[in-house]
């Protein structure tokens, strides 16, 4: 009888040794996952203010659509010199506008170098497609403005420009930057609702 009750007695030292020993490295690897959700939710933050930004600088290109770029495309030779002015400021909003995409990007995939943050994770998936759809347009408008900018520098040649096939392509390279914005907006709404969803 001796013996079994030692041996139960060892039995029950063995797993509260176990028990303590697992409930150590719960207490030790618990202020890593926090550090590790606060750092994930830090990076998301600064990804959202940089595409705040960018999408607001967007917006802000969206609205000179009717103005430069159609006027050269339409052939209207008389306002070249104030077309030339207007497209170089445009071509430093664009440059803003892909940097701060940039920034947004690279903000968001840092939160991938982080462990134990799947909800964060799930939340990167999604605003990356918009990001995706801005870069996608950023070159769009880089494409408008190096079209524009060649029309240009073969006015000054003397040369003649086809105006029937630039307005078309200006035309396309603009409905499908107001389609991609639109997706944009869609996929930060669903960002957005997975934020609040899972206090984010």
């Amino acid at each position: 009888m001796r013996g079994s009750v030692s041996i139960t007695a060892d039995g029950l030292t063995i797993r509260l040794l176990i028990f303590l020993i697992l409930l150590l490295a719960i207490a030790t690897a618990l202020p890593g996952c926090k550090k590790e959700t606060e750092q994930a939710r830090k990076y998301m933050r600064q990804g959202n203010r940089a595409f705040g930004a960018a999408l607001a600088m967007g917006s802000e290109l969206r609205n000179t659509k009717d103005g430069p770029i159609v006027s050269l495309a339409s052939g209207d030779t008389g306002i070249i010199s104030q077309v030339a002015s207007r497209l170089k400021e445009i071509k430093l909003e664009v440059l803003r506008y892909r940097r701060m995409v940039g920034i947004a990007e690279r903000y968001y995939k840092d939160i991938s170098e982080l462990s134990g943050v799947g909800e964060y994770i799930e939340y990167q998936i999604i605003i990356l497609k918009a990001v995706e759809n801005e870069k996608e347009i950023a070159s769009l408008w880089s494409s408008l403005l190096r079209k524009s900018s060649d029309a240009l520098e073969r006015i000054a040649r003397g040369e003649q420009v086809d105006w029937g096939s630039q307005a078309k392509e200006a035309q396309a390279a603009l409905e499908k930057i107001e389609r991609l914005a639109s997706e944009s907006a869609e996929i930060e709404k669903e960002a957005l609702r997975l934020r609040k969803e899972k206090d984010l």
